[in-house]
């Protein structure tokens, strides 16, 4: 988890100085909490990528690149970068966007995205990226559900039960009886979620409250991350994911980085909000894996990857979402 203190100097303490509207109001955190200001430049990079993607360098760049990072990153080395005053690098942190690859190119001619106009400058490197699943042996739920019968569900990583057909025995166990769940469904597409059935019912050690309580992760924020083998971390949410296909149609990104990871195994667990008690707590994403980025020095970090629940949850139909906190 990066301490506050840091995440305070990774992005000026105010609104973008362009015609961007944030979807973080005013209500969203208060002001003295730096990830709000962090999600907000973070949105706004991600608006000036999908601006200048229609043509020019960028537009060149997307047909190369796998996924496209935006939010706070790791560095070791101090690059060429001509960033501006307002995106430095912090005890080994920086704000910015990062272009995933599975090779170096080096023919990366610019190092920088322009924002306000041109007035500031945030960095925009290229990564050599691989993403590990960490499902074997088995697989975890994020969390559960009933649907308008009264049977119990489970909300999992679609790697974890690929190889299964619908009614199967797959490898997840209720994480209070231990008793085996079975496939139900898998969401459509490239959405790595499935669903997955209780006959028992499903832990009784979940929390539910009235109202909206499934969102994205903001950059910046402090998460809690309850992996089923590993065990429970606090993290903080590094950087969001989006594929290029996804900056030309100025959709959202759905998946994200974090800074702590699990091992084989923890896939499909629950990433909560940082709240005190459970009750209170939002729903964020579910664990899939790890991320190894590699520097040009050739020294690698390694950060978690997350998928976004509330997408997951809609397109498995999936409502009234109870987390599964593996207590």
């Amino acid at each position: 988890m990066i301490p506050l203190e840091i995440l305070r100097e990774l992005v000026p303490n105010r609104f973008p100085e362009d015609d961007f509207r944030a979807s973080l109001g005013p209500d969203s955190f208060s002001r003295e909490e730096p990830e709000r200001w962090i999600g907000i430049w973070s949105e706004y990079l991600r608006f000036c990528l999908r601006r200048d993607a229609d043509g020019g360098y960028f537009a060149e760049e997307l047909d190369l690149t796998g996924l496209i990072a935006s939010g706070i990153f790791r560095v070791t080395d101090r690059e060429e970068i001509k960033t501006s005053p307002e995106f430095p690098i912090v005890k080994g942190y920086q704000f910015g966007a990062i272009l995933f690859r599975g090779v170096r190119l080096d023919d990366g001619r610019e190092s920088t995205v322009k924002l306000e106009g041109g007035r500031s400058r945030a960095p925009l490197l290229e990564r050599v990226a691989i993403f590990n699943q960490h499902a074997t042996p088995d697989g975890y739920v994020a969390a559960i559900f009933e649907n308008d019968k009264g049977d119990h569900f489970g909300i999992t990583a679609g790697h974890v039960v690929e190889r299964y057909r619908p009614g199967q025995r797959v490898p997840i166990d209720c994480s209070e009886c231990g008793v085996g769940a079975r496939l139900v469904t898998r969401a459509p597409g490239f959405i790595d979620a499935a669903t997955v059935e209780f006959p028992c019912g499903g832990p009784s050690s979940t929390w539910y409250r009235d109202g909206a309580n499934v969102r994205s992760a903001i950059e910046g924020e402090t998460v809690h991350v309850h992996l089923g083998n590993t065990g429970f971390k606090a993290s903080t949410v590094m950087m969001s994911l989006s594929s290029p296909s996804e900056i030309r149609s100025a959709a959202m990104p759905k998946h994200f980085l974090i800074d702590e990871h699990g091992h084989p195994g923890d896939s499909g667990s629950l990433v909560s909000a940082a709240d005190h008690d459970h009750e209170s707590a939002d729903l964020i994403g579910m664990y899939l894996g790890d991320t190894n980025c590699q520097e040009p020095s050739g020294a690698f970090f390694t950060y978690g990857y997350g998928l976004d629940l509330r997408q997951a949850a809609a397109l498995l139909g999936a409502r009234h979402l109870k987390g599964d906190f593996h207590e």
